[in-house]
Formats: C-alpha cells, structure tokens, sequence
C-alpha cells in the first residue's frame, strides 16, 4: 500500500500547490474535489484502485463550407467528461480477447465519454461523473478478477513529480463568421467564372478547446488551445469522367496569419491550372527506381514510414537503439515545444500532452543512429510526453512535430543529377519527382496489430528523363514498401524545406500533428499504379456562369421552382438513341433539426442544426407499360450548401439528369427480354397540380429553444425521484420542407415535422442488476401541438412510478400462456402493428410491386375473401387530421403525386373489398388512392414510396371496459385458466385472478403481437375509442382475442455496481 499513501501525500500538496497558482473555475475545482473524494475511498478497498484520471474537454467549433459562392455553416459547442481507472498492470502482459468477457461488462471496461452539462451545476455534474467511474469501475473490475495471476497486484508506474498547470479561460473564438463567408464564397464564385468545368470548393473552421486532465498522482492540467484551418480545393472530370482534384490548405493559431483575400485568389487561380493540367496527365505505369521528394512529399513520407513505427514498442525500429537507420547526415526529432518554423504555425505543437506530462523534445535519430521512441505513462511506464489522444480514446504515443534534418544539404540541382546518374547506371529512360501527396496510411498485421508496410499518395508526380527531356506530369502514382528497404535507399537531402500540417488518425484517434522536412533523394523505391476505372461521364453540356445569373431570385422558393422548372423543360429534350426521358422528377428536402439532452434540470446537449438541403433527381425512361423503374437506376441523394442558389441547384440537376438518363437508357437497352409488357400500366400519367402548404421550418428556431427549456423542466422532475441512479430527458425535433417538380405538371412545397421526447433513467433491482428503464410519449407534430407543460410533467411521474412499481412487482410463474388476452390503449393497435416480422392487416391493404422481380406480390388475390374476424371493418380516412387533441402525423391534405388522399372502405365484416396504391397501381387498385409519400434519401432511392393514410378500426362487438374484463375472466374460466392477461401500453403486463377480477402488474413484459390465425376469432372491442399520432390509426380502447399465444420476457437490466451505490453523494 506504500504507493497509495504517497499518492495521495502527492495529490494533497498539489492541491495547495494549485489553489494558488489558479483563478476560479468552477469545473476545475469540481474536478479536483471528486476525484479527492472516490480515490480516497476506492485506493482503501481491499482490492484497492491503483490509478484515477478524470478528463473534461469544453470545446466550441465553427466551420464554414463554400461550394462555388454558395456556404454551409456549422457549429457545435459542448462540454465532455471521460475517467480512467486501473487496479495495476496485466502480469502476462498479454492483450484482452473482448469475447472472453460479457457484453456488459467489456463495454463497461472501455473509455466512458459522456456529455458534461454547459452550466457548472454542481449536483447534475457529480451525477455525470459519478455514473461514468461507476460503469468503469464495474468493467475494469470484472477484467481485473479474469486477468490477473495471483492474488497480488502489479504496481503502475508513478510519475517523477506530479504537474500542475493552469491557464485562464480563453474568450471565445476570435472568427468574423460573416467577414470569412463573404471572402470563402468570393474566391469559390470567381474561380469557377474564370473555369466553369472546375469545382471550386473552399473550407474553414476555427476551433477554441479548453482541456482539464486531473489525477490521482497530483497532476492537475488546464491547458487551452485556439486554432484555425483553412482550406481550398478544385476538382476537374477528366475524359473518362474521373475527378482529379487539389488542395491546399494554411493552418493558423491566430486569424491574422491567415490569407487575406488577394492571396486566397491568387492561390486558388493557381491551384486550379495545376488541377486542369493534372486532369489531362496520362496515368503512370508501375516503377522501380529513384525518386525524389519535394519537402511536403518527405515529410508526409518520414511521417508514415518513420514517425508510426516510433509510436509502437513492437516495430522494428525499437531494437535498433544505437544502430545506423538513415545516412549520417541525418537528424530526426520529435519536438511538441516549437511553435513555428519561421512564421509557420505548426499544428503539432502543446505544452502539456493528454496524460498531463509536459511535452519533451525527443532525439530519435542522431547523425543516422537510432535514438529514442516516444512514450507515455500508460503504455511504457515512463514518458517523454508524447501521450496523445482524440479526446474519449485511450492515449497512447503520438508524434507531435516530427522534423527531419540534414548537416549536408545538397541543392535540388545536385539531387537531381544523383537521381540521372543512377538512372544512366540502371539504363532507365525515367525517374520519378512527387511533388505533392494526398495522404498516406500505415499497414498493420497480425493479432498484437504490429505495422508492417506503409502507402503513400502522390498526387502531383513528374516524370524526370535521363536524356534531359522536359519533366511531364503524370498521375495514379502510390508508394507502397516496407520501412527498413526505404530507409535503407535514402541517400542525401536538401533544397527547400517544407511543413506539412494535418491530422493523423491512428490508433487512439485523430489528432493534429505537423513533419517538417527538406527535399529526399531516395535511389531505389517501388511504386503501383492506381486506376480508379470509369467514372460517370458528364455528359451535360458545361453551365454559363454569366447567363445563369440569380435573376433577381431571393427567397428560397423562388430560386428552387425556378431552378427546377427550367432544368425540367431543357431535361425534357434530351435524347438518346432517339428516346427522351418518359418522366423527370426532381426533389428538394430542406430540413432543420434540434437534439437536446438534459438531466437534473441542467442541459447535457443543444445541437439546433440550421436548415440542411439536400437533392435527389429520378430519371424514367421507356414508356407507362414498360419501363426503366428498377433498382439499379435509383435516383443518388446530393447535398446543397445551406444559402441555396439557381446556380448551383440547376448545375446538380443538370448533371444528375444527363447522368441518370444515360444509366436508365442502358438498362432499358440490355433488359428489354425482362421488361413485359401486360395490360396494367407501370407508371400512371397524373394531371398537374400546383400544391404550396405552410412551411415548416419558419419557426423551427423558437421552437428547438422552447423544446430545451421543456427538457430542463422534466428533466428536473425525472430526477427527483430518488430510486433512479441516473436519469435524463432527450427531445428530438426534426422539421421538413419537400419540394417536388415532375415532368407531368406537379410542383409541390409540402411540410413535415415531428417532435420525439424520450425518458432514460438507471433503477436498481432487488437482485443485484439495474432496470434501464425507457420510456417515450407518442410522437408530436410541432411545438403548437404540445400538451400543456402540467400534462406532461404528469406522464414523466406515471412512467417513473408504474416503472418503480414493475421493479417490485412479482414474477409470473410461467415463461407462456395461451388463453384470452385483453390489449389496451397502444398495445390494442393488434391489427395494424408495424412488426415487420409478423402479417397484419397491413399485407392486404396494398400489393407492392417489385421492381427488381417485375412483378405484384399476391395479396390483391385476397379481395373478396375473409382474412379477419367478422366482426372487424378498416377504413382509410381523407378528413381526419386530430384525434382527442393529437394532430395524426400520416394525415396530409395531399400526397406527394399531388393527389388528395380518398376515404376507402377496405374491409367490411372481414373481407378484404379493395386495396390502396399510390403512383404505381396493382391489381388490386387501378388509380391511384393518394398513398404516395415522400422519404427520407440518405442513400440511392426513389424518391417516394407508398404508405397508409389515416386508418379507422370498428368492432361491432363492443362492450363497456367492466364488462369486457368479466368477459376475460369468464373465457379463460371456461378453459380451466386460474389467471388470464392485460396488455397495456407499451408492453406493460398485468396478470387477473380469473375468480375474483383483481389485476396484478407484473415484473415481465410481453411484446408479442397476435397472428392472423388468432385475428380470425370472435373479437370483442371497447366502446372507447384511441389513437396512436405516429401510426395513425383509430381503434378500439381495449380489443379482447377469445385465444392468443403470449412469451414473457425479462425486463432489460445491466449490471449494477453496487460498490458506487454506497459512494453516490
């Protein structure tokens, strides 16, 4: 125990030590006492905790994207908080098999990031952390036990002496948001004037991090971090459609360091001829031979080759300490202390690293020998402050600034004769000069995951011949070998040296790291050839940048009808092979979106993301009886900036157009044998129609702020129930404008939101584990439609106390049952479920066709015949929009083909009479019933798809509730049942004493859902009638099914640690 006590004589001093140095910060005191708090008691323990860290990252990003003078902004702003514990080291050393452990408890092992609240409230920050340490503890405690030897413990290395360092809070990111959008979408508009066949892309982002390390050695770290990057990019097709593309990109740490706008142009202007140049290049041919790296080539070479392999304790450098590796001109350093080369910021650099250790400047090559690696405390035991991490991830060894150096520079003249001498030697015609890579990777292999090879990228590669021929630039170059075989060829150094600044996303996540470096004569390397194959060609014609001016156009409606509709009437006339497209459809989703999370009555996350647009564009060819529509010519979804332009909606359209009809004219071509015709149309012609709803996204904003003060609110109810250990609210609010224009006439604005609050908390067990109980309320429409604040602080109590009774309840004696079941509430919904898995009344109310097969599935053969109980008729509503207060969220004045949704009688007394369709009729419904829906396109689709309206169930056998419980208990008498069942809710169970009438509620749960063969029998039905606002259907209150075959299930728990529920405080 001798280690615990100095740790925590070490943590005591650096207390005082820091009260002085510090201001006030009330995280960072709140920090600091916790982990005084746990380890004092944990490190006491007879298997005492060794180690404690706790890391808290407050940080607020800002980015700004401009795609040819249009911007997308961005920004995110929160607090995180991730502990660490350990009870030693692992004796064998030996690494952990996640399988030889239960979920549970593996995951529990791992890092526990987790949301920080934004204000310093102290109770809801104790519980942040208290239930992030209590999972850790459990998880590390169970590998613990499974891993180690004997009964003793494997003491950790301690630091020297523990750090404690202390900045002040920085202000807020110094970013003029509208000064840098003005510049990005000046520059980005400009180039693409002077270049129409180029995309001219340009990207910043400004980042303010505040970072807390604190452990239980003493160490208590606060260090800042402002940065700025930013970014240009031009891409051009080339004549097989394959993008070629350039970056360039400046890294800052104040924005005066950044270009101003004259500089910007300029580089852009010239980023954008290399582009062009580099799109004409012919591809290279595979090689073996000398190469020469510019200094931005070397030092993303030295970086992967070199910088990697110093990070492992396993690679082949690591036994070569004293060992010559590279000529004896040769230096390398790792020196996370340098600022900047000159004027150049490097991205690399820190005072502290993620441990908490002061960064050290480590030589780890000297005069070609090798040297040092780089270490931290949690791998090597000892550090020379290179542990590094993305915040959440396990740190490891990282390099910082890794800086390659000669003491006999040669000029870049001189290196070019060693490298055509050596080629004269070889009798070669051509060597190789990279100037530019865009990135490169590290190979690991085997279980321990050691690395292997590495590849780099080149983008800009010249070929330099030996007779003196001009150099030619060529493309499709990759650098593929192995370390020890490159080094080894490495032969001399110098001309101008370059910085390279990135981000590296290797084992413990990514992070900022900068190589420095001067030009590489390398005497034998080999490379491949990279060859993407075709591309989509473009086969539109090239936009007028002048003539596709904005017209005048302002507001988004105007810009995106005006858009679509004169790309519609120019699509229309296209032609291939003497076809024109038989149907255009163009689709424009712009969405908004808020998440919040709150717990305590303090927020955990506000994320309101802007308004979002996005695309989609379907191409039909062929004609109404045989068609194009299959699945593999769907329509791609494509994002638009967030200030939407003509300009740039037109150009997606127009490209996407060329594009989609080539694809739907091929398939068409090679699938005619496959495409038969029959007497049923494929596509319904539809008349025009002009549909423009309220929006609704005009007060989205307001919307997502009052939804967090809601959050806070029952959030603070939530946790005032002492049982749960841990509780929070989440509120989702997703709002929609689609906006639709079709070659038949249809230009559509239609809205669509919806609301979700969902209730999470942890509640002990009697035996041991926790109930995660979870629970939400039907889904809302918008924020008018919210019940009053009081009703919904009622169903946060109801859930929370029917909860806390279900932990209590007893058990049922049997794992099934089959008898008479009486559904209540949403549980009753047993005719229209939406369990993918099981047949409702939903799989005859449609025949969906099969795009792929080219034919109906065979429901509409039912029409005409029984398939539920007599007593059961289903109707489609057209004018029901509210039920009891609840707006219904599939009721829609129109469908997304601009047809008004009919009322439909389905079925009468159980028989199936017709069926419902949408743009592609069936058998068993010819014309359309205004079924047709717009989606949601993340990935290839159609644009629409086919979903019920408002659905109305009627019984005719109904009866009061009271009756309908004696008619229960009566059926399951009769079949000799001593109790029968109530479904309520959301699986809620209660168990009824057949003879008496009493309900139990009990500890399982049943979500079983009745079949078609247990549909068929003689219902009965509530006179009460309910709703579900997301499913949209009316039904009976309470159904009773005379038989039914029910499994009860478990609640769902995890395990509990029940060592924290005696520290919780």
């Amino acid at each position: 125990m001798t280690r615990t006590y100095i740790s925590l004589l070490l943590w005591a001093c650096c207390q005082i030590v820091s009260a002085q140095a510090r201001t006030s910060d009330p995280l960072y005191d709140l920090l600091r006492n916790e982990m005084t708090y746990y380890y004092q008691h944990l490190s006491q323990d007879s298997v005492p905790v060794q180690f404690m860290s706790f890391g808290a990252l407050d940080e607020k990003i800002i980015s700004i994207d401009s795609d040819m003078g249009r911007a997308s902004m961005h920004e995110t702003n929160g607090r995180k908080f991730c502990p660490q514990i350990s009870f030693g080291t692992l004796n064998d050393g030996e690494s952990l098999n996640r399988y030889d452990y239960k979920e549970d408890e593996w995951m529990d092992s791992q890092m526990q990031m987790t949301d920080l609240p934004y204000e310093n409230d102290t109770k809801a920050i104790k519980s942040v952390i208290w239930n992030a340490l209590s999972r850790m503890y459990r998880g590390q405690m169970a590998i613990w036990k499974k891993t180690k030897k004997k009964s003793t413990q494997t003491p950790l290395a301690a630091r020297e002496s523990a750090e404690v360092h202390y900045e002040e809070p920085l202000a807020d990111v110094s970013f003029d948001k509208e000064y840098w959008k003005h510049l990005l979408n000046e520059t980005t508009a400009a180039q693409a004037h002077k270049m129409p066949e180029a995309r001219c892309l340009a990207h910043i982002e400004g980042l303010n991090q505040r970072r807390y390390v604190i452990d239980s050695e003493g160490t208590a770290v606060v260090s800042n971090r402002q940065s700025f990057v930013l970014a240009i990019r031009v891409s051009v097709k080339d004549f097989r459609g394959m993008e070629c593309a350039l970056d360039k990109e400046y890294f800052a740490y104040k924005t005066s360091e950044l270009p101003n706008q004259e500089t910007l142009a300029h580089d852009m202007e010239v980023l954008a001829q290399r582009t062009l140049a580099l799109s004409k290049a012919p591809l290279a041919e595979a090689y073996s031979g000398p190469v020469i790296l510019s200094g931005n080539a070397s030092a993303v070479f030295f970086h992967e080759v070199f910088g990697h392999r110093l990070e492992r304790k396993d690679s082949e450098f690591a036994s070569m300490k004293g060992n010559q590796v590279l000529p004896s001109d040769f230096n390398i350093t790792c020196n996370p202390l340098q600022q900047y080369f000159g004027e150049t910021p490097l991205t690399g650099y820190y005072q502290y690293d993620d441990e908490g250790s002061m960064g050290q400047k480590v030589e780890c090559v000297n005069d070609g020998k090798m040297a040092n690696m780089l270490t931290c405390l949690s791998q090597q035991g000892a550090t020379n402050g290179h542990g590094r991490s993305a915040f959440g991830s396990e740190v490891a060894p990282r390099q910082s600034n890794l800086i390659v150096e000669t003491s006999h520079p040669y000029t870049e003249t001189e290196l070019r004769k060693m490298l055509i001498d050596e080629l004269k030697r070889l009798k070669k015609d051509y060597g190789y000069y990279i100037k530019t890579v865009s990135n490169g990777w590290t190979t690991l292999r085997g279980s321990a995951m050691t690395a292997s090879s590495f590849n780099v990228i080149p983008v800009e590669t010249y070929r330099i011949y030996a007779d003196g021929r001009a150099d030619e630039l060529v493309r499709g170059v990759s650098l593929i070998g192995t370390p020890l075989s490159a080094f080894s060829n490495i032969k001399a150094a110098g001309g101008d040296v370059e910085v390279f600044n990135g981000r590296c996303g290797s084992g413990s996540g990514w992070i900022p790291v900068s190589s420095r470096s001067p030009m590489v004569y390398v005497s034998q390397i080999e490379t491949q050839v990279i060859d993407h194959g075709e591309g989509e060609a473009d086969t539109s014609s090239r936009l007028n940048f002048p003539t596709w001016a904005e017209n005048g156009l302002q507001d988004a409606d105007s810009v995106i009808f005006k858009a679509m509709k004169d790309e519609m009437d120019k699509g229309m006339t296209s032609e291939i092979n003497g076809q024109h497209p038989m149907f255009l459809d163009y689709y424009v989703r712009r969405q908004a979106t808020a998440k919040i999370v709150s717990s305590l009555g303090s927020c955990l996350k506000y994320e309101p993301e802007g308004v979002k647009n996005s695309g989609l564009v379907l191409v039909i060819a062929g004609n109404r009886m045989q068609t194009s529509y299959n699945g593999k010519t769907l329509g791609r979804p494509f994002l638009l900036p967030d200030d939407i332009s003509y300009y740039h909606l037109r150009s997606e359209l127009s490209q996407r157009t060329a594009t989609q009809f080539r694809n739907a004219t091929d398939w068409l071509a090679k699938n005619q044998n496959e495409v038969r015709a029959d007497s049923l149309p494929k596509w319904l012609e539809l008349p025009d129609r002009t549909v423009i709803e309220p929006s609704a996204l005009d007060r989205w904003q307001e919307d997502a702020e009052q939804l967090k003060v809601l959050a806070d609110k029952l959030s603070e109810v939530l946790g005032t129930y002492s049982e749960f250990t841990s509780s929070r609210v989440e509120i989702e609010q997703k709002y929609i404008d689609c906006y639709r224009v079709t070659s038949e006439g249809l230009k559509m604005r239609t809205p669509s939101k919806q609301i979700k609050l969902l209730l999470f908390a942890d509640l002990p067990m009697a035996n041991g584990t926790k109930l995660n109980v979870i629970a939400g309320y039907s889904p809302i429409y918008d924020v008018a439609n919210l019940p009053p604040t009081d009703s919904l602080i009622a169903f946060v109590k109801r859930m929370a106390e029917l909860n806390i009774a279900q932990s209590k309840a007893a058990r049922c004696d049997d794992q099934e049952y089959m008898g008479p079941v009486l559904y209540e509430n949403y549980a009753a919904n047993v005719f229209l479920h939406e369990n993918t898995y099981d047949k409702t009344l939903s799989t005859y109310i449609h025949s969906h066709f099969h795009p792929n097969k080219r034919e109906y599935d065979n429901s509409y053969q039912k029409i005409g015949k029984k398939i539920v109980s007599n007593q059961i008729s289903l109707t489609q509503l057209s004018n029901d929009s509210v039920f009891d207060g609840h707006r219904l969220l599939r009721y829609r004045h129109y469908d997304a083909d601009g047809v008004r949704p009919q009322t439909v009688e389905l079925i009468r007394d159980g028989i199936l009479l017709r069926q419902l369709s949408g743009r592609i009729p069936s058998p068993g419904a010819k014309t359309s019933t205004g079924n047709e829906v717009l989606r949601e396109v993340q990935l290839p689709t159609w644009p629409t798809n086919f979903e019920s309206g408002v659905m109305r169930i009627d019984c005719k056998k109904t009866m009061s509730r009271s009756k309908l419980l004696k008619k229960l208990c009566a059926i399951a008498r009769q079949q000799g049942l001593p109790y029968a069942y109530i479904l309520k809710g959301r699986a809620i169970l209660k168990r009824v004493d057949t003879k008496t009438g009493k309900e139990e509620l009990m500890q399982q749960r049943c979500n079983d859902q009745p079949s078609m063969l247990e549909l068929m029998g003689d219902v009965m039905a509530s006179k009460e009638m309910t709703a579900n606002p997301e499913t949209s259907v009316i039904h009976p209150q309470a159904i009773l099914l005379p038989m039914a075959d029910l499994s009860f299930e478990d609640l769902r728990t995890s395990a509990l640690c029940e060592r924290f529920l005696e520290l919780k405080h």
